[in-house]
């Protein structure tokens, strides 16, 4: 029995009106759903008694479960545990900063790609999510807060571009002016640089936010930091963005963590700033987040300076993202079911 949850507006008025039920009982659902957060059959208290019960057993309506919350009391950033129906557990989190709340959506259980500053590699890799499943995530939020997010950031456990498929079609949900009604320009894909499959990405979505993760220019440390390099090297992935430019109608961004005497030298930083001069492109700097069992450090705040003063000398928006979420592990990279 299929979920509700992974039809597409369109797809589920085929499959209504191929089980007898009139056109417009596809929008009424979605309604309900999407606009309204009514997130059982039964409580579709519009629809007739009749079809609620023939649709209950037409349609699978099983949800995954708020496992935990944990919020920091400073930034009020939040991180939700959702236990799957498989008894697999997700993290998403809620940001606040400024009008913005947006989400962090997983998009795997565990992650099979082994990054090493990230907690989520650390975990066994179980497998990627159904369309319901990144849809879940976003209702489940909604209907706990009251209001949808303004943003979505696939940067959650796992590689989104692994999960291609399902993302695309998670995405054409989410942008249904029927249904959640997200801009594109508020949902941003982050990807370790999986080329193939970012091209395809582009083509359905030419609008969509993109962050390529770096996290350094020589091909021997990132190699080490993410095993993916071995594939899709730091020359293929600019070669990419240059000869790919014209798939991109928003500038992608350079996604690049900070770590202490790793990755944050001035050498760095000027190869950096010679890579992205030839692309238009907006570079965010993020602090390395620590977590149990890392060697790693941040930064220091000086070399962080020197950093991104050297790159704010070239063409290219510069930021310096303030990690939120580090008091409860919610943070870039601290996606692993940990617990202060």
């Amino acid at each position: 029995m299929d979920s509700i949850l992974n039809f597409t507006n369109e797809e589920l008025k085929i499959e209504l009106i191929g089980k007898g039920y009139k056109k417009f009982r596809a929008d009424q659902i979605y309604l309900e759903i999407y606009k309204r957060y009514v997130l059982s059959f039964e409580e579709m208290t519009e629809i007739s008694k009749l079809d609620r019960k023939k649709l209950s057993d037409e349609f699978s309506f099983l949800l995954p479960n708020i496992n935990e919350k944990l919020s920091e009391k400073e930034t009020g950033t939040t991180k939700y545990s959702i236990k799957l129906l498989d008894d697999e557990v997700i993290e998403t989190v809620l940001i606040f900063a400024d009008k913005r709340r947006t989400q962090c959506l997983s998009s795997q259980v565990g992650c099979p790609l082994g990054c090493t500053f990230c907690a989520t590699a650390g975990l066994d890799y179980k497998r990627s999510l159904s369309v319901s499943e990144y849809i879940s995530q976003v209702l489940l939020i909604c209907k706990d807060y009251g209001k949808r997010p303004t943003n979505l950031v696939f940067m959650g456990m796992g590689e989104p571009l692994l999960n291609l498929d399902n993302l695309i079609k998670a995405i054409q949900i989410l942008i249904d002016p029927s249904g959640l009604d997200f801009g594109l320009r508020k949902i941003t894909v982050s990807t370790c640089g999986l080329l193939p499959e970012l091209e395809n990405l582009l083509i359905a979505f030419p609008n969509i936010g993109i962050a390529v993760s770096l996290n350094s220019t020589f091909n021997d440390k990132r190699n080490h930091m993410m095993p993916i390099n071995k594939k899709y090297s730091v020359e293929d992935i600019f070669n990419f963005l240059i000869g790919k430019k014209k798939l991109f109608k928003r500038r992608p961004t350079i996604e690049y963590v900070l770590i202490k005497d790793i990755n944050d030298s001035t050498t760095e930083a000027g190869n950096l700033l010679r890579l992205t001069g030839k692309i238009r492109c907006k570079i965010n700097l993020i602090p390395f987040n620590p977590f149990p069992g890392t060697k790693y450090k941040r930064a220091t705040e000086k070399k962080i300076s020197i950093f991104k003063n050297i790159l704010m000398t070239g063409k290219n928006a510069v930021t310096f993202r303030e990690s939120a979420g580090t008091d409860i592990f919610a943070a870039c990279g601290q996606l692993a079911r940990l617990k202060k």
